[in-house]
């Protein structure tokens, strides 16, 4: 079930997940052009939570996949640039930190620990 927090603030938290990333995308190419950079490269952090659903991260989630797909298509759109995706795997920031506290368990069967 989604909670209310998510629900009230969607169209906040997928603008910034998104349409920030497509703003400044558009304006780092354009900025760059084609004329004067016809090689460019565009890195897109992404995360697995693109590919696979999780529980509670509705909007992160979500949010990855739609900037994943919106990469795939400047990679088929635009000319000289080049894509690259790179999910380095958990990264411990106080998203992550706040939901292990409240989901310990939940977390580490999603990240199992690497040795």
């Amino acid at each position: 079930m989604l909670a209310n927090y998510y629900v009230t603030n969607a169209h906040h938290l997928g603008n910034a997940a998104v349409s920030c990333t497509v703003r400044g995308t558009h304006r780092v190419l354009n900025w760059y052009s084609c004329s004067l950079f016809p090689e460019r490269t565009v890195v897109n952090v992404s995360s697995l939570m693109a590919l696979r659903a999780q529980e509670t991260w509705s909007l992160y989630c979500s949010g990855k996949a739609a900037r994943d797909m919106f990469f795939q298509v400047v990679a088929e759109e635009e000319k000289g640039v080049t894509v690259l995706n790179y999910a380095p795997g958990p990264v411990l920031t106080d998203m992550v930190t706040r939901d292990i506290q409240v989901n310990c368990r939940r977390i580490y069967t999603i990240f199992p620990r690497r040795e």
